[in-house]
């Protein structure tokens, strides 16, 4: 599954800047397949202006703080989507500072160069081998006259 990522523009004001990170699936059971995955649809965030009021933590820390809003719907219309199972899980993640990226770990790239590298040097190698091989008897077979 793609992860939706969305990045709030730049305020000089505040410390550092925040990420959102979500998948457009929610899971119908405990333990996430694709089985029982639906899609969500959501909207991008947008500024809310002056309809929260900020806790003491909050200001403390952001001067003037921002907030966002966005709206998520779980499922496609005609769905007996949560009815059917009563549960509902959704992956977000809502973070300070820079969002992580994936890439691969060094065990996984030693892998697939074993993997994929094994392979191609046998190819390679037995083809050498043919053709020595037949080289050499290429030489053993005399004219006919």
């Amino acid at each position: 599954f793609k992860v939706l990522q969305w990045l709030p523009p730049l305020n000089r004001t505040s410390h550092g800047s925040g990420f959102l990170q979500w998948k457009p699936v929610s899971y119908r059971r405990s333990s996430p397949s694709v089985e029982e995955g639906s899609p969500t649809r959501s909207s991008l965030p947008r500024p809310q202006r002056g309809e929260e009021a900020f806790s003491a933590l909050i200001t403390a820390f952001y001067a003037e703080p921002e907030t966002f809003g966005m709206n998520v719907s779980f499922g496609i219309s005609g769905e007996p989507f949560y009815n059917r199972s009563r549960f509902l899980s959704w992956t977000v993640l809502l973070g300070v500072g820079t969002p992580p990226m994936d890439s691969f770990s060094a065990a996984v790239l030693i892998m697939m160069a074993v993997g994929l590298g094994t392979p191609m040097m046998l190819l390679v190698l037995g083809g050498v081998c043919i053709c020595v091989r037949k080289r050499a008897s290429a030489s053993n077979y005399e004219p006919i006259n």
